[in-house]
């Protein structure tokens, strides 16, 4: 719990442009689906477009927590932190690691225009691109192994979530008779 609280402390005055920024996209995406649904695009407009939404929030998620300055950004000194020796953090952090690029990587993988990138290929990259991000820029944030090991778990474990649900569904929609699958 004092995580937690500890987290609160350091992101909450980062909130306001946060909410503004997901209000903002929200929007924009009101707007494409509008215009799908307009243009005839009407059969999966709106599963698409929330899909997309939904990859876009848990984006800047990611990027909010993992790039936003620490409280050791007060104190910071040109170096550069990294941390190469895996599985030195808490739990809470790794439950966190794990559960966004989960969520992330899931949504990908449901996105039916992700079919010409492997989700897990695109997590891990993003986890990498991340990493150097906490590396190259001055936030006082650290580069971890342990973050890029934890993000691969994530997207795998996202990735197979999304596979066993989509394979689900498909068995479903063949069990059906005939006639009961064109029924509105």
């Amino acid at each position: 719990m004092d995580n937690f609280i500890i987290y609160w402390g350091i992101f909450s005055k980062y909130l306001p442009y946060v909410l503004s920024t997901l209000l903002m996209i929200s929007i924009v995406f009101a707007l494409i689906y509008y215009r799908r649904k307009k243009s005839g695009y009407q059969i999966n407009a709106f599963r698409t477009t929330m899909n997309e939404l939904a990859i876009t929030f848990v984006m800047i998620g990611i990027l909010f927590v993992s790039l936003l300055p620490s409280n050791s950004f007060l104190t910071f000194q040109i170096s550069i932190k990294v941390q190469l020796i895996p599985l030195l953090a808490g739990d809470l952090e790794y439950l966190i690691n794990i559960l966004m690029y989960l969520i992330f990587i899931f949504f990908v993988a449901l996105h039916r225009k992700s079919n010409n990138i492997n989700p897990i290929f695109f997590g891990i990259i993003f986890s990498l691109f991340i990493e150097i991000m906490q590396l190259l820029l001055p936030t006082g944030r650290i580069a971890s192994v342990t973050d890029f090991i934890l993000n691969a778990m994530g997207s795998l474990l996202g990735f197979c979530i999304a596979k066993i649900i989509l394979c689900g569904i498909q068995f479903v929609s063949n069990t059906r008779p005939m006639n009961d699958r064109y029924r509105v």
